[in-house]
């Protein structure tokens, strides 16, 4: 009987959401204590932590980074 093959899990929302809200402030040149300020957290990596995001955030969001939700 052949083995397993190891198989990539699929990427969950929250972390396709964290990852582009990255890629978008790398490319703005938008800093972590800017993010900080918007969610209103102590520690940015507490915020990628908890997978959660409002919709009010992600508006906040896209309008720091000049982006359109997709």
């Amino acid at each position: 009987m052949a083995r397993p093959k190891n198989q990539p899990r699929a990427a969950s929302l929250p972390v396709i959401i964290g990852a582009n809200i990255v890629k978008w402030q790398t490319i703005r040149g938008v800093s972590d204590d800017e993010l900080k300020l918007l969610f209103g957290v102590g520690r940015l990596s507490e915020r990628k932590r908890s997978g959660y995001i409002t919709g009010a955030e992600m508006e906040s969001v896209c309008g720091l980074l000049g982006i359109e939700p997709e």
